[in-house]
């Protein structure tokens, strides 16, 4: 029977397990199918297609690339992508010269709130190839005593509309989409219902926006997601005629609570309910 999930990170952005690592891991738990998407680089899962042997489960190449501006920020899932397609390179080059610009301006926001911070030494909570994100910037604020986890160290410095937060603005949803489909995948808007939405937004109209762009499915089943929340996206995805995707959003050590290979309610996906097209788009380990 197969057993997938079509979210997760490693160490090429803000999670705790290696390529190697994520992927022996998925297939001891008995997963069939995985898809590395790490924000905003292929780093990982171009490690990941160069590493995948027997025993690991099949990979989809993915990204989860970070989009601001109308019709409201989101990450947009890229799944079946050629992660050496040109375009998506060059926007990523450009992607991630803006987070180093912001990581900067992070740095000097907490170095004036008297927590003298050398970007530097925030860079060491990331692996050598990895991209620098808040996360990375929290796990420095714990180490240092300045707070008590990674919760903390969200919620009073580095989260939306915190002390030290800093926008980075790159791409709009409506580009985000399109590159993702220049690259040949599929673009789903991850974890819907975690969405901040504006005053009198429905998330009907949030998702009927990202259709009108060019969006073709929606992250359905992931752990934050309640069975009702669920169901309500199950609904919004045949009105709209947007294919299905599930994930957990496993991040390893940096986020404990979402266990790989569980979703909604902490149960595994309905493989029926998910886009058939994904399960054409991965690589078969070498046997």
């Amino acid at each position: 029977m197969n057993c997938i999930d079509f979210h997760s990170h490693t160490t090429a952005s803000d999670g705790s397990d290696t390529p190697l690592e994520l992927l022996l891991k998925a297939g001891s738990m008995g997963l069939t199918h995985l898809a590395i998407t790490d924000h905003d680089t292929t780093f990982g899962v171009r490690e990941g297609c160069r590493i995948l042997t027997s025993g690991m489960p099949n990979l989809l190449c993915g990204i989860e690339l970070s989009c601001s501006g109308a019709p409201g920020k989101c990450h947009m899932l890229g799944l079946g992508i050629d992660p050496d397609n040109a375009t998506l390179c060059g926007t990523i080059e450009r992607v991630q010269n803006a987070r180093n610009e912001r990581n900067a301006l992070i740095a000097g926001r907490l170095t004036k709130l008297g927590m003298p911070c050398d970007i530097n030494d925030v860079r060491k909570y990331a692996s050598d190839d990895g991209v620098v994100g808040r996360p990375h910037f929290a796990q420095w604020l714990v180490a240092n005593g300045y707070c008590n986890d990674m919760h903390h160290a969200f919620r009073a410095y580095l989260g939306d509309d915190a002390k030290a937060y800093m926008p980075v603005d790159c791409l709009v949803p409506a580009e985000g989409i399109a590159i993702i489909h220049a690259a040949g995948g599929r673009a789903y808007v991850a974890h819907p219902m975690l969405l901040r939405l504006k005053a009198h937004e429905t998330i009907d109209v949030r998702i009927k926006a990202l259709v009108d762009a060019g969006m073709d499915g929606i992250e359905v089943y992931y752990p934050e997601h309640t069975p009702v929340q669920t169901e309500k996206l199950t609904r919004l995805a045949h009105k709209f005629g947007l294919t299905i995707t599930a994930g957990s959003d496993y991040h390893g050590t940096s986020r404990p609570h979402n266990k790989l290979g569980r979703m909604t309610d902490g149960q595994r996906a309905p493989i029926d309910r998910i886009d058939p097209w994904l399960l054409d788009q991965t690589i078969s380990p070498a046997r």
